[in-house]
């Protein structure tokens, strides 16, 4: 199924929309139902909806606030990845003490939905898994 670009894009646009609201419906609605995700600081792979959501909240229960801001996304010409880069802001409980820093992700498309995605601290690395490298 061919999707586009522009319309990857204001999926991946709609979804960080939607995980800053906390709304997982909206987060989830164009996502395979297999989707899998592998976070930067657990060496893990969590599968399907159920699983993410409940790493995201335990992740976001760290954190009086937690946005995240996507910056860049690019595809692959066969729209079979997409590459992100991503600014988070945090403030830490208790405290009006802000953290921020970037974040990259590569997600493998199926049937023009969200199915596999990796996160990434280091663009470089990001980038060679986006290009296949890696």
């Amino acid at each position: 199924m061919a999707v586009g670009h522009r319309e990857m894009t204001e999926r991946a646009e709609t979804f960080f929309a939607a995980y800053n609201r906390r709304d997982w419906d909206e987060c989830f609605a164009e996502v395979d139902p297999e989707v899998e995700w592998d976070p930067v600081e657990e060496n893990v792979r969590y599968r399907g909806r159920a699983a993410i959501v409940e790493y995201f909240e335990r992740w976001l229960a760290v954190w009086s606030e937690f946005r995240v801001e996507l910056e860049e996304i690019e595809f692959t010409p066969s729209e079979d990845r997409q590459f992100s880069a991503m600014r988070y802001v945090a403030k830490v409980p208790a405290s009006d003490t802000e953290v921020e820093g970037h974040f990259f992700s590569v997600i493998e498309m199926r049937d023009g939905r969200w199915w596999r995605g990796k996160e990434f601290i280091d663009r470089t690395e990001a980038r060679a898994a986006f290009e296949g490298n890696g």
